[in-house]
């Protein structure tokens, strides 16, 4: 597995004229002249990109910018920058003058709330930067030098030598507006060379050049804002919309007569138009179609509002709708669109009981195998190991889990052994996971349950107690030397181990599991006999503890990561953010599982995995928990079906109701 590394870093400002800084050291370079390589043509020049811009409003502190993007090319023959070298980014109006260049007052100042993060990636090599925030400014004596309205990035190391380009990606940009910055302009970041200041490490289009600009938000003159993001079923047929906001913000105002329209995406239409109330007064058109005109009465001033309420709409498909701004006034500068609500489809794989829903989710996979793992459905020591070893049988097709009940074979499990493709069954864990009767009731089964066919074949893999039946699992086809990552879990709960099931699956790394205080020593022979060079932990210091970190690092093994959160439904949501980041998963099926019990969530791990879908938990059947939501906030346009696993029991429906919610 390649495991993405993160890498975070300060960093600082170069200038347009006069630069306070937060006290940066230029680091000399070796006796290299300090130089970035200037552009010559096209080709080779410098790129600043932005990930896009987005609409900010002054009166506001800490808006979120999108990532802007430095991307130096490649150069084999000299390094495209040295260490010591600085770029300055600024806070610019339209990429020429300065936001807080207008009067002394800072009420009209821009800044930015707080050091963004920096990132440099040859694909090869990481060359170090850091950053501080900074003041520039145009005047004598300058009248804003506490205002960080820049930064600074100075390099640390040479840029590489090779025939990859280089990229400085700068994240977690915020910015604070004073309420007295003009609206109707456009918000831009210069990057320019301020060490050496001679340099022209840019390409303009016809000549090589210092500085470079590009747009990263819009002030508009006419906002738009609603209350609530509505969340809505698509069988439902409607959703009722949270107020919705049009508001004054500059004095070149909207007249009287000028035409405002609401557009909706999505395939939404208007199913009921809204009431107006608010200045100026206006006429509202009718429902029925995608577009809503609201028709002004009188001139308007900076400051007026008009509140709609009481909208409903329909026909939208599953992910965000949005309602678009246009006016007909074209001098006006809009908020281009505002989301209005988040289309979801709530579905449920749910069976009488545990062992119902465990065959429902089988059935749902199409598992392809002529193999099935069988776990007990109440004790969860062994059941955890079924994951790594669905997946390591899965070569001649996939492979499913399914429990029973540990003393009798239950019936709705019965029923998908004798579906007549399956020929052998795994048993994972010991007599007391699964009883010897259980195991005879299976192997005097028959494929398809005809019987003249083959009795089933039963396997028993397991230990002495759930570790050495771990190893028993993780080992079970030998060290193949597939893979030298794994994950690390704690045996004594089973939750982390569940939500990393997915991902074990998805990439056919082990899981392998240990004592929370200290290495277990199966858990030790596991890695040593899998040739396990690095690993991630799953969960806390008080499910994984610093000593089993420790005795990891002595056997000289790599710590790639530790994906934990507060709790159990935050270290979910640690887990699912790391495979959407690192493991290709995506958000379109999000599976939703009870966090205080095993049984649901272990079923769904493979099918979630083929599907590189995340499994979140919750804290209880009727408690979400703060895991979900930190998951799904703002992902409507990524998110199309959550799926509760197990019946309104296991999860309820206001807690599906409310993880939907959360995607507002």
């Amino acid at each position: 597995m390649t495991t993405a590394t993160r890498r975070l870093r300060r960093a600082g400002v170069a200038g347009l004229a006069t630069i306070a800084t937060a006290g940066v050291t230029v680091l000399a370079s070796g006796g290299t002249a300090l130089a970035f390589v200037d552009a010559t043509n096209a080709a080779t020049g410098a790129v600043l990109a932005t990930a896009g811009a987005v609409t900010v409003t002054p009166g506001t502190s800490g808006q979120s910018l999108g990532n802007i993007t430095v991307k130096f090319p490649a150069n084999g023959s000299a390094s495209e920058f040295s260490a010591g070298e600085q770029m300055t980014f600024v806070l610019t109006s339209d990429g020429a003058t300065l936001v807080n260049d207008v009067t002394s007052s800072a009420f009209n100042t821009a800044a930015f709330a707080a050091a963004p993060t920096v990132s440099v990636d040859n694909g090869v090599t990481a060359p170090g930067a850091t950053v501080a925030l900074a003041s520039v400014d145009t005047a004598t004596p300058a009248p804003f030098s506490g205002v960080n309205n820049a930064f600074t990035v100075t390099f640390t190391q040479n840029g590489p030598q090779n025939s990859n380009a280089t990229t400085l990606t700068i994240s977690g940009l915020k910015v604070s507006l004073g309420s007295g910055v003009s609206a109707g302009q456009t918000l831009s970041i210069t990057a320019s060379a301020t060490t050496p200041s001679t340099a022209k490490p840019f390409w303009n289009g016809a000549a090589a050049s210092n500085s470079a600009s590009v747009d990263v938000a819009t002030l508009p003159q006419i906002g738009l804002t609603t209350s609530a993001v509505a969340v809505g079923n698509p069988t439902a047929g409607t959703a009722s919309l949270g107020d919705i906001s049009i508001k004054v913000l500059d004095a070149a105002a909207a007249k009287n007569g000028d035409v405002i329209t609401l557009t909706l995406d999505n395939g939404a239409t208007w199913a009921t138009a809204p009431t107006a109330s608010g200045t100026p007064s206006v006429t509202v058109g009718a429902a029925g179609a995608a577009a809503l005109t609201v028709t002004l009465k009188a001139d308007s001033a900076v400051g007026n509002t008009i509140v709609l309420k009481g909208a409903k709409i329909t026909g939208a498909g599953a992910g965000a709708v949005t309602a678009a701004l246009t006016s007909s006034n074209a001098t006006l500068t809009l908020a281009p669109s505002a989301q209005v609500a988040a289309i979801v489809t709530q579905a449920r794989l749910g069976g009488a009981d545990r062992y119902g829903t465990a065959s429902l989710v089988f059935n749902k996979a199409g598992f392809t195998s002529s193999s099935v793992i069988l776990t007990s459905g109440t004790n969860f020591p062994d059941a955890l190991s079924a994951q790594y070893l669905a997946k390591a049988l899965s070569t001649a097709g996939t492979v499913g889990i399914l429990t029973t009940d540990p003393n009798n074979l239950t019936g709705s499990t019965k029923t998908v052994l004798t579906n007549g493709t399956i020929d052998t069954v795994y048993i994972v864990g010991g007599t007391a996971a699964v009883s010897a009767n259980v195991a005879n009731q299976v192997a005097a089964l028959h494929v398809g349950n005809v019987p003249i066919n083959a009795n089933l074949n039963v396997i028993r893999i397991a230990g002495a107690d759930r570790y050495a039946t771990n190893n028993a699992a993780d080992l079970y086809l030998g060290a193949t030397g597939g893979t030298t990552h794994a994950y690390i879990a704690t045996g004594a709960n089973f939750a982390d181990a569940l939500a990393i099931g997915p991902v074990v699956y998805k990439t056919g790394d082990p899981l392998i599991l240990t004592d929370s205080g200290a290495l277990n020593a199966n858990a030790k022979s596991t890695l040593q006999s899998l040739g396990i060079t690095d690993v991630t932990i799953v969960g806390g210091t008080s499910a994984v503890s610093t000593a089993v970190e420790t005795a990891l690092t002595n056997m000289g093994i790599t710590i790639d990561a530790r994906l934990a959160g507060a709790d159990r439904t935050q270290t979910a949501a640690a887990i699912a953010n790391d495979a959407v980041t690192n493991q290709g998963f995506d958000l379109g099926t999000v599976y939703i599982a009870r966090g205080d019990s095993f049984a649901d969530a272990l079923v769904a791990g493979p099918l979630a995995g083929l599907n590189t879908n995340p499994i979140l938990l919750t804290s209880t059947p009727t408690t979400l928990g703060a895991g979900i939501p930190s998951v799904l906030s703002g992902q409507a346009a990524n998110v199309t079906t959550l799926t509760a696993l197990g019946l309104t029991g296991a999860v309820s429906v206001g807690t599906l109701n409310a993880a939907a919610a959360s995607l507002s």
